[in-house]
């Protein structure tokens, strides 16, 4: 069940963007959140629903659509601000990969950095990151595969293996441990930790070996996203004996386009991200039937979707090019259009220069703290048995800011605009 705090949040965001029309959905981006960029090109969830997001423009989380943090190379020591891949360990630390090569992870509110001073991965491009326990996988685009167990690093290449492993695009690690490994236009790479298989051209009518995104759902079935461009990208079903490539005539019509990602939720419900303009979206898969989900025909801001990631709440986030999007199949976002208008609060003026009102339709104790776009807390106050207050907000810089408002067991969020 999604908490109330989310769900507040969620009715108040929603009204404030243009899809809120669609039930079910909301889109954070740079214009209604503290996003440092509406490109967000990879998604994950940590422990108690923490979501992580990359940027191109820099790295962010948050829990339950509060206490945003923004990291950035101009207010943190991370190594980048283009964020290629986001991706929580077991352990709960927040790994990250950057298309100048460099990787690092989040702790103790703290990064550490591994770059091509301190470490063998050079300035190539880092694809992809997966976990094996608390061992880190790495792919990279011309130096191979790494490996970072607790300082030491291992590195799988051409000039190491004689495989043709340098341009890998991708990785997944089942549940034995055994690593599958998706190249531009070298096949798959199997690795059972001794031994290395490689799968290629195993099918004729095999557009490419380029292999984009790579998922093993079960002991007999990987799926593989191929290729980049339209015309020789496809979705493929592999049974590690024969490559079904699924076409519009088994997908419902539905065209697959510059596949980036397939994730399978805890319902066993498939979600396959496309990445296309014109014929992308995401698209769902049940084991039944295969629906797509764009924009314009659903609450999806963008046809260009990246990644998905799942949350305890069955709250999927959606990462795309115009926007952070969250989606839940129950309608737990609204469930009616009178919902969307929050006639319980009002603040004004909105934008405000001097003095900003707010009045609740409760009256009770209840506080309010001010976020600025990069999450940092800049006013604080409570109200003892009172339904109304007055801010002084004049000392406050030009910009977007973001209140969260508590009372009683229900919390809310607002946007306003200091001039």
């Amino acid at each position: 069940m999604i908490k109330p705090l989310f769900l507040s949040i969620c009715f108040i965001l929603l009204n404030l963007i243009s899809h809120a029309q669609f039930n079910g959905w909301g889109v954070y981006d740079s214009t209604n959140s503290p996003l440092p960029s509406s490109l967000v090109t990879s998604v994950s969830v940590g422990a108690n629903n923490k979501v992580w997001i990359g940027t191109n423009m820099g790295l962010a989380s948050f829990e339950d659509l509060i206490d945003w943090k923004v990291y950035t190379t101009s207010n943190s020591n991370i190594a980048s601000n283009w964020i290629s891949r986001v991706k929580v360990a077991p352990n709960n630390i927040a790994w990250y990969a950057t298309q100048s090569g460099s990787v690092g992870y989040f702790n103790n509110n703290t990064f550490t950095n591994f770059t091509a001073a301190n470490s063998p991965l050079g300035a190539f491009p880092v694809t992809d990151l997966a976990f094996d326990g608390n061992i880190v996988w790495f792919t990279t685009q011309g130096a191979g595969v790494f490996k970072y167990d607790n300082g030491s690093w291992t590195q799988y290449a051409e000039s190491t293996l004689g495989l043709p492993l340098d341009a890998a695009q991708c990785i997944h690690i089942d549940q034995d441990g055994k690593k599958y490994i998706g190249t531009y236009n070298e096949g798959v790479f199997i690795f059972d930790n001794t031994n290395w298989t490689r799968v290629y051209n195993l099918n004729a009518n095999m557009p490419l070996n380029n292999i984009a995104t790579i998922y093993k759902e079960d002991a007999n079935l990987v799926w593989l996203g191929i290729g980049v461009q339209r015309n020789d990208s496809s979705l493929l079903k592999y049974n590690f004996t024969s490559v079904q490539i699924l076409d519009e005539s088994m997908m419902n019509g539905i065209q697959t386009s510059n596949i980036r990602h397939v994730n399978v939720d805890h319902n066993g419900v498939k979600w396959i991200a496309s990445n296309d303009d014109d014929k992308g979206g995401l698209i769902r898969y049940n084991d039944t039937t295969y629906s797509v989900f764009r924009q314009f025909s659903s609450g999806l801001p963008s046809n260009r979707v990246y990644e998905t990631a799942m949350d305890d709440s069955s709250n999927l986030w959606i990462a795309t090019f115009k926007g952070l999007a969250a989606y839940n199949e129950a309608n737990a976002y609204l469930s009616t259009e009178s919902e969307l208008s929050p006639k319980w609060i009002s603040a004004w003026p909105n934008p405000a220069r001097d003095i900003l009102n707010f009045e609740l339709a409760e009256t009770a104790d209840f506080s309010f703290r001010v976020f600025n776009v990069i999450g940092v807390e800049v006013l604080a106050q409570k109200q003892t048995q009172s339904n109304k207050a007055l801010v002084d907000v004049s000392h406050l810089s030009q910009g977007v800011y973001f209140v969260s408002i508590s009372q009683s067991n229900s919390s809310y969020l607002l946007r306003f605009i200091k001039q």
